[in-house]
């Protein structure tokens, strides 16, 4: 009756030490990349940027004067 509740046991023990193993392996990495990305010269941004979204547009709504009855 001992293996009946040792196998799961193990089971979820192995488990939740390969999502701790994971979880720090993810963090360092994370870690790594921003520690690689602060170092090295320029932003890194690939794609130029436009204000075009951001620009105020002076828009007229009255007609022309030259179309009033």
């Amino acid at each position: 009756m001992g293996a009946v509740l040792w196998i799961p046991l193990m089971i979820v023990v192995l488990l939740a030490v390969g999502y701790l193993l994971w979880t720090l392996f993810a963090v360092g990495w994370g870690a790594s990349g921003a520690a690689k990305s602060a170092t090295e010269p320029g932003s890194g941004e690939t794609a130029p940027h436009t204000t075009e979204h951001t620009k105020i547009r002076d828009i007229d709504t009255d007609p022309p004067a030259d179309s009033r009855p």
